[in-house]
């Protein structure tokens, strides 16, 4: 009976049999009737150049985590090197995670006896690199906004995504307006040479304006505190500037960490103020901790 065999390769047009060496066997009779004769098979590689483009030409590691090269191919034999190739390689796998930087060369073989090879370029940060900001879960359509970039280290540059919202940059923050109400996700990505870090965060715009003291809604209840006399005797009267309305709490510690007085102020309020007794106590450094949420301010106090 006439007919046509055929090899087929699974993957269509650009298929590389290099990194994907995967087939089936049909049979085609002469009223054009097709079978599959096999089921999906491998055949062994063969490498046709000392030289493959395996790896990407660069890479990047930030401190402290770990890269994964990976050979691409599937082959009978894996070489990896770092900087110059030496009789005893530092793997021998397809993929080999590193966490330093530097030149790695990766050598595969086939089953022929052919060799090929690829150099990756990887570049390790000194310095470690967090993606992090400040931005209030909640606030109002009619308010402004404020988010505070507080990656550390100062990363080499930033993307934003603000989710929708409209945001203006500032001297030292972004102040974000909002279309309608709602949940809104902002994503900040901060770069550090070949280092990459995300943070996303959440808002929640309710109608009409939060209560503050303006129409600015900050990601802190602390603006600034100011406290005196310093060194004390008998009184230290304290005086909290708040960004929202906000309750505060004052806890004093000794130089040994004990804690000798606790004031509330618990009735929200956009100006909180204390006074802090120290009447009997004994000269020393004292430690004054007020804390608002999130936000904590500690004030070194000498008597």
């Amino acid at each position: 009976m006439g007919g046509v065999w055929s090899l087929n390769i699974l993957g269509g047009a650009g298929y590389n049999p290099l990194a994907n060496n995967h087939y089936v066997v049909t049979a085609t009779d002469v009223n054009n009737n097709t079978s599959q004769l096999s089921n999906y098979f491998s055949v062994p590689i063969q490498l046709t150049s000392n030289r493959l483009n395996l790896l990407p030409k660069n890479g990047g590691i930030c401190l402290g985590e770990s890269y994964t090269l990976d050979a691409v191919i599937d082959s009978v034999g894996y070489r990896w090197y770092r900087e110059t190739v030496s009789s005893t390689p530092i793997a021998t796998t397809k993929q080999h995670s590193i966490s330093v930087g530097g030149n790695y060369i990766i050598e595969v073989d086939d089953s022929f006896g052919n060799t090929a090879s690829d150099t990756i370029s990887v570049i390790a940060n000194s310095e470690p690199l967090t993606a992090d900001f400040l931005m209030p879960s909640t606030t109002g359509i009619d308010d402004i906004t404020v988010v505070v970039d507080i990656s550390f280290v100062q990363p080499d540059s930033t993307v934003w995504n603000w989710g929708g919202a409209t945001a203006v940059k500032g001297i030292d923050n972004y102040t974000l307006s909002f279309p309608s109400t709602g949940s809104y996700t902002v994503q900040l990505i901060s770069y550090l040479g070949a280092c990459a870090k995300i943070k996303s965060s959440t808002i929640t715009v309710v109608p009409g304006r939060l209560q503050t003291s303006d129409p600015i809604v900050y990601p802190y209840n602390i603006k600034s505190v100011v406290s005196g006399p310093n060194p004390v005797f008998d009184q230290l009267d304290v005086e909290i500037d708040m960004a929202n309305l906000a309750t505060a709490e004052l806890i004093l510690y000794n130089q040994m960490g004990a804690i000798l007085q606790t004031i509330n102020l618990s009735t929200p309020a956009l100006n909180q103020s204390a006074s802090v007794n120290f009447v009997g106590q004994p000269a020393g450094i004292y430690y004054l901790r007020i804390t608002s949420g999130p936000d904590v301010r500690v004030i070194k106090v000498v008597k």
